[in-house]
Formats: structure tokens, sequence, C-alpha cells
């Protein structure tokens, strides 16, 4: 699609890399074409950049590690006795490397029982879920990096009758998420407002054009979500700071 992208002669690029590091040559291509590429929501290895001698004018979005760490402190604070399964996301994705990081460095107490990936995917993670819980069933928490996986881990839960058992916490603030918080299935996610995100790619995608310098990271707003500010949430109301 980028290498497309450069053949038709777009004036700019907004890129949200599935990989973090095989996109680096096709980045070279709209480099070579003088088309600017701006990163949004998933990041890029600088050493693939490095290598293929590319470069990006910015990144839009959420500082992921810093994000998934709201989530981490939050299960810190309030979890005793945790046993943990952490469901890992897609390999080569720095995004999700950073996200199962910043839970993980908040949370050096907990018991790992498991680390997995069930690659993003909500029935995988209804498989990994249910296969750990036959195996541990003292897991009391699980750490998703991603929606999809955070939902699969609960269908698992309630269907093997460990429902009030175990906390659960993802990222994405998905719709199914936010039902998940009002029902108490889902203890917390993490919010990374992507229509601010894409606001603010458009924008990088002028200033470049207008000959701007732009910073190397445009950070977004990201927020835990829990059960004490979903209805806030769902309003609109800004719970950054909270």
């Amino acid at each position: 699609m980028v290498e497309n992208a450069v053949i038709k002669g777009f004036d700019a690029i907004v890129l949200s890399a599935a990989d973090s590091n095989s996109l680096a040559p096709a980045i070279k291509k709209a480099n070579d074409a003088n088309i600017p590429v701006i990163l949004v929501n998933d990041t890029m290895s600088q050493a693939a950049l490095d290598e293929a001698g590319a470069h990006v004018e910015t990144y839009v979005g959420i500082d992921q590690y810093e994000a998934a760490s709201l989530a981490g402190k939050y299960a810190a604070e309030n979890i005793k006795d945790a046993k943990i399964l952490y469901l890992e996301g897609i390999a080569g994705v720095d995004a999700l490397t950073q996200r199962l990081e910043g839970f993980k460095d908040q949370c050096g107490s907990f018991k790992v029982v498991a680390s997995q990936t069930a690659k993003c995917d909500r029935n995988e993670a209804f498989n990994v879920m249910q296969n750990v819980l036959s195996s541990n069933p003292e897991v009391n928490v699980v750490w998703a990096v991603n929606a999809e996986m955070g939902q699969g881990a609960i269908q698992a839960i309630e269907q093997g009758g460990f429902s009030g058992k175990v906390q659960v916490f993802d990222f994405d603030a998905s719709p199914d998420d936010i039902e998940a918080i009002k029902a108490g299935t889902l203890t917390g996610t993490v919010a990374q407002y992507p229509n601010l995100q894409a606001e603010g790619a458009i924008q990088a995608c002028l200033d470049v054009l207008d000959g701007k310098t732009l910073e190397d990271h445009i950070v977004t707003p990201a927020a835990l979500v829990t059960k004490d500010n979903v209805d806030k949430f769902e309003a609109g109301e800004d719970i950054t700071a909270q």
C-alpha cells in the first residue's frame, strides 16, 4: 500500500505500521520520492529505519509504555497476592511490546503464571485463557495488550466458572470493553482516543506540507477507564488527569 501510494504520487502518507521493522524499505521509497510519512498509532523501530536509510516526519500517538503503566500502577495498588497471565500481541509490533512492558514494570511483585501470545485475536485469547485456567486455576489477574484478547479472556473466565475470581485489564477501551466494565467483568481498560490521533496526524500532514518542522513525537492523551470513571468517559468528559 505504501509503494502504491508512492507510485500514484500522493502528497503525504499517514501510516499505522503493522510491522515495526519490515516497512522501513517502503518508507525509504517514499522518502526518495519526497513524500512525507507520518506515523500514527504505531511506531517504527529506529534501528530498522536507520538500516534502510529511511526517516519519518513524526509519530502521532500515545506513549504506549506510559499508557500501559496506568493500568499496571492501578493493578499493583489494588491487588494483593496477584498471580497473573500476560496475553501478548503480535511479534514485531513495537507498540504491543511497549504495552506489555509498561504494565509488567509496575507489577514486579506479581507472580507470573504464564506469558503467551494470543496474536491480538479474541478466539486465540479464549483458547489460551481456557488452557491456562485448566492447568493454573489460581490465576487471578490478566493483562491483555488489546481489547480483542481481553474480551476473549473474559469469555473463557465466564464459561469456565471463574466469574468474579479473575480481574482482567486490557487496552483500547472498545465498546465491548465499556460494557464489560459496567457489567463488572473487566476491571480496567486503557483509552487512547483514536479520534485525537487521527486529527493530529492530519494536522501533521498539513504542517509538514507547509514546510514546518515537526517534533519527533506528537503526544496524544491516554487514560485508564474503570468502574469509577466509566460514566464520565462515556459522557465524553476529560478523565486523562484522573
